[in-house]
């Protein structure tokens, strides 16, 4: 079985930002081959379109990192209970899905809210000071550009650390979306010297590491306990056993038949099971998704309704054809397709529930089930299951 992937983190730093530092180190070697190929007088193309490449990469790096820094930090208030939440965090919408997801111990806290903060903030850009200083909002309570250009050497104000990175994204975009042409001399594309861009890249890092340093470190994340069987808490979480047994008892029927080969599934594929803490059987199946244990389906074997919930939003959240491609083959099989209540755009951002009962009344209907969790296992899965 495949280990957790650990990761180094730098003294005093995150892993984004150690990130955002390796993409700008890339923006710099766009710089010096724009340089090499110049002195070589490379006529094929022109030299400066690296320069202007690498001015591009640098900005993309700072709204990356905003991005990455955003959703961990907030993902670890949320995760640890003893830390001092910023006044604008308290203020994030949350679904109740995820409420649900969390309080019935069908998917961890920072998994289901990174995923869904993804979903909030993913498609906003963080270039513009303004738009930087709304991100950092959710995070920290400090009062952004005053106390950045504070840190940066003398003679920097509020509003010209604020001018200068206007300046910057205006120009990324002119790259961008213009091919830098200059309106205002008759559509010629603007002169972009190696110089310029090289100082670009250096202060936007210096700016980033002052913005890091006003902020703080991160509160460190707290791991929920995955293990099966888990005990201690307010709540005593269901084992693998006493779930064993409710299956059993119920196993010549259509609910005790679905559940049995789901879990059947679930052992052949070395998924972990995370017992829920609700008043009646329920859990978590954790199967190694990307490197990671991530909760696939969950289990609720209630006396009015059992259901599995397939939790498609975490799926979509990091790979929208894959939730797409899931939902597809899920209809179709009639019964399926009847438990999609939406679109396929609103469902793959749900957490669907299925009923047991319905699910276990013909094998065709587990047999595509169990295709489609192989689908998100595996992907490459799909093709196998269309050449039988």
């Amino acid at each position: 079985m495949p280990e957790e992937p650990e990761v180094e983190f730098e003294v005093d730093t995150t892993a984004a930002f150690s990130e955002m530092r390796r993409n700008l180190d890339y923006a710099r070697d766009l710089v010096r081959g724009g340089r090499y190929l110049q002195r070589l007088q490379v006529g094929a193309f022109d030299v400066a379109d690296l320069y202007r490449a690498a001015w591009v990469q640098a900005v993309s790096a700072v709204d990356h990192w905003i991005h990455r820094e955003l959703y961990d930090r907030a993902s670890a208030f949320a995760s640890r209970v003893s830390a001092d939440r910023p006044a604008k965090f308290l203020r994030i919408e949350v679904p109740m899905s995820l409420l649900e997801a969390v309080l019935h111990g069908s998917a961890a806290m920072e998994e289901v809210f990174r995923s869904h903060l993804r979903s909030q903030f993913g498609h906003l850009s963080f270039q513009h000071p303004d738009k930087i200083k709304y991100a950092i909002s959710f995070v920290s309570d400090v009062s952004l550009w005053p106390t950045v250009a504070e840190q940066l050497s003398e003679g920097h104000t509020s509003k010209s650390v604020q001018d200068r990175l206007i300046d910057i994204v205006k120009r990324r975009n002119r790259i961008a979306h213009e091919t830098d042409r200059d309106h205002q001399a008759d559509g010629v594309r603007a002169s972009i010297a190696d110089g310029e861009v090289t100082d670009t890249i250096d202060w936007l890092e210096e700016v980033a590491t002052a913005i890091f340093e006003v902020i703080g470190p991160p509160p460190p994340l707290e791991v929920p306990d995955v293990t099966e069987g888990d005990v201690g808490q307010p709540r005593s979480r269901w084992t693998r056993q006493s779930v064993n047994g409710t299956v059993e008892a119920i196993s010549d029927t259509s609910t005790g038949i679905a559940a049995k080969q789901l879990l059947a599934h679930a052992d052949a594929n070395q998924a972990l099971f995370k017992g829920g803490v609700s008043a009646e059987p329920s859990a978590g199946v954790y199967y190694w998704l990307e490197g990671k244990r991530r909760s696939l389906w969950s289990l609720y074997l209630t006396a009015d309704r059992p259901v599995i919930t397939l939790n498609l939003n975490p799926i979509w959240s990091r790979n929208p054809q894959l939730a797409h491609r899931m939902v597809a083959m899920l209809r179709t099989q009639p019964t399926l397709d009847a438990a999609l209540l939406h679109d396929d755009d609103v469902v793959v951002q749900k957490y669907p529930a299925i009923e047991l009962a319905k699910l276990g009344e013909s094998a065709e209907t587990i047999k595509t089930m169990l295709n489609v969790l192989d689908l998100a296992i595996r992907p490459q899965a799909e093709r196998k299951v269309s050449d039988n």
